[in-house]
């Protein structure tokens, strides 16, 4: 069963929540703005595996190489995609900000969208196809 909505009334405006989706939204935007072309920005901000390994090795790792880790998250494949994330983090995101805090919050979504980051890099790190989407995040 899909959920359509929660019971848990949130004390507190869950701005942050709402700039999440709002950024992943326009970020969607401007993909799709690119038309056919917005699949290079896939594998430009997506998290590509064996890119990121790559460059570690080859020492030329610096602090844009950690770009993608953060702009895989906003990115998604199709208007589904967006939407099946888009939708559960606006079911369960506003009462887990309400409980956190806002910039708690926040602080939260980026860890874990780096962590589920991380886990596919240990797990394929040879891979070649773009991670993307705000899944590991949410989830």
């Amino acid at each position: 069963m899909f959920p359509l909505k929660d019971n848990i009334q949130a004390k507190n405006f869950p701005i942050v929540n709402i700039g999440l989706i709002v950024t992943n939204v326009v970020f969607f935007i401007y993909q799709l703005s690119y038309g056919h072309s917005g699949d290079q920005l896939i594998f430009a901000f997506g998290f590509i595996p064996a890119r990121f390994f790559a460059q570690q090795a080859e020492g030329l790792l610096n602090p844009s190489g950690f770009l993608p880790v953060f702009s895989s998250m906003f990115l998604h494949a199709n208007l589904i995609h967006l939407v099946s994330n888009m939708w559960m983090l606006w079911i369960f995101g506003d009462n887990v900000e309400d409980c956190m805090g806002h910039g708690r919050y926040l602080l939260f979504f980026l860890l874990c969208g780096t962590a589920s980051v991380a886990a596919q890099a240990i797990a394929h790190p040879q891979s070649t196809i773009p991670m993307i989407g705000a899944s590991g995040a949410i989830s």
